[in-house]
């Protein structure tokens, strides 16, 4: 190990691979090929075996380059490995980069994706400089931990400070207020994403859509679906199960059809969300049409589908024949067009 160590490490991704590589074992490394650090199974499987802590005097050869450093810390987060995340912690003081933003702001984040919401406030608080990014880490992480009235107090206090949000940002808070049906505030970052631009990135549309449907304002949604220049597969489908939380399901049918209509792919989502809202025999009709484009798609062997279509044709009062019926039906007339 000491020999090899004192070999001249003269590559960025030779020293992330041999980073890598002393945290899974430090006594073997030096027989394997090494791996990237972007395969993030490298270091879940250091945490599933227990192995040792890093290896000192290589990490400090780390000192000079931050690149590195935020690599090991994203890391940790895409493979929720908080053990390992506070190592590196350890290291990023020891090493001096405690003022870094970005590495703070990757430590902020990864604490939020562990779950570990206290630590990454701590991190926050204790970080001299921040930037947007920082806030916006800040607030997923509390919106992971489901801490809506932190995440929002959170973002007034970025606003007060005169701190210019990203669509990050809005598609963060929005979620927010949708589930804490604030309403007023909802309008209000409508505004800001007007005025900023963001209307067009589809994640904010999408998000500010459900947002109004969640308040049980379908004017405002079915205004702002209509108003955004980009839409997905995910706002289409917001929308389809907006009408059908609020009971709309002749208004759902109509944006499927719609939805087909201009060519639009309906994955298997689109449908189960159509479909779970079928639950009277009125509904049944619905049901088979919905069910026979599950099929002209090639969805029928779909398990998530099949099993939610048979509820569904028992619900509505129908029996398990007359979903088989169904099925020969649309896959003859599958066949024949």
């Amino acid at each position: 190990m000491h020999m090899v160590l004192k070999h001249q490490i003269k590559t960025t991704h030779f020293l992330l691979s041999r980073a890598l590589s002393t945290l899974l074992n430090p006594i073997s490394f030096l027989d394997n090929n090494f791996s990237s650090l972007n395969n993030v199974s490298t270091i879940k499987n250091h945490e599933d075996h227990d192995s040792k802590s890093f290896d000192l005097p290589l990490v400090v050869q780390l000192q000079h380059n931050s690149h590195i450093l935020n690599k090991l810390i994203s890391s940790c987060a895409s493979s929720r490995s908080l053990h390992l995340g506070i190592q590196v912690h350890s290291f990023v003081l020891k090493l001096g980069f405690s003022s870094n933003v970005y590495i703070n702001t990757a430590l902020v984040d990864m604490y939020g994706i562990c779950s570990a919401i206290y630590d990454a406030q701590k991190v926050f608080d204790e970080m001299p400089l921040r930037n947007v990014i920082t806030w916006n880490s800040l607030m997923s992480g509390y919106l992971r931990a489901r801490c809506m009235d932190v995440l929002i107090r959170l973002y007034v206090g970025m606003y007060m400070l005169g701190i210019s949000p990203s669509h990050s940002t809005f598609s963060t808070v929005l979620v927010g207020c949708s589930e804490l049906k604030a309403v007023g505030l909802g309008e209000q970052l409508h505004c800001l994403c007007i005025k900023f631009g963001f209307l067009s990135n589809v994640v904010v549309g999408t998000a500010l859509l459900e947002m109004y449907w969640k308040c049980s304002n379908v004017d405002d949604s079915c205004r702002v679906f209509d108003d955004l220049p980009n839409k997905n597969v995910v706002t289409w489908t917001s929308m389809i199960n907006g009408y059908t939380r609020n009971k709309q399901t002749d208004n759902a049918m109509r944006m499927i059809r719609k939805m087909m209509g201009l060519g639009r792919k309906v994955d298997r989502i689109t449908y189960n969300t159509l479909l779970i809202s079928f639950c009277d025999p009125k509904d049944m009709i619905h049901c088979e049409q919905i069910h026979c484009c599950v099929i002209k798609e090639g969805l029928e062997s779909d398990m998530y589908l099949a099993v939610t279509l048979v509820t569904v044709y028992s619900q509505c009062g129908s029996s398990i024949e007359d979903f088989y019926k169904i099925c020969s039906t649309c896959w003859f007339s599958s066949v024949c067009a």
